[in-house]
């Protein structure tokens, strides 16, 4: 089956998102909650680390610096991971079980940043589901 990443705002595909989850902290206006399945905040950056990206991302695309960007992102998903594997058991435990439904249905990861955006950390939960 498939592991899929979309924006939260993007409409439903209920025939082929399978389980549509959420892994974004904070739920954005105006969405409703019947279009998620399932709600994981483990999965999610903490404040700090999404202020620290965003300051830097908008930094990057006003001085139109896509090099620093990448080595931002970079830093980003280190410091994720670390956030990750200093919560191991919570999260290899939500990890494992993405894994065992994505065996026989599809799963698709939700967050708030646009669809096409590549800096998103439900790029990072895909390629861990999928590992």
């Amino acid at each position: 089956m498939t592991v899929k990443t979309k924006c939260i705002r993007d409409p439903a595909d209920m025939v082929h998102d399978g389980l549509r989850v959420m892994i974004a902290k904070y739920w954005p206006k105006g969405v409703n909650w019947s279009y998620v399945d399932m709600r994981c905040m483990a999965l999610a950056p903490s404040d700090g680390l999404v202020k620290q990206w965003l300051g830097h991302k908008r930094l990057c695309k006003k001085n139109n610096d896509i090099e620093l960007l990448n080595v931002g992102w970079n830093d980003f998903k280190k410091r994720l991971m670390q956030e990750y594997n200093s919560n191991q058991p919570q999260f290899s435990h939500i990890i494992e079980m993405l894994r065992r439904i994505n065996t026989h249905s599809n799963v698709t990861l939700l967050c708030n940043e646009k669809d096409g955006d590549p800096y998103c950390h439900r790029y990072m939960v895909k390629e861990l589901i999928e590992f």
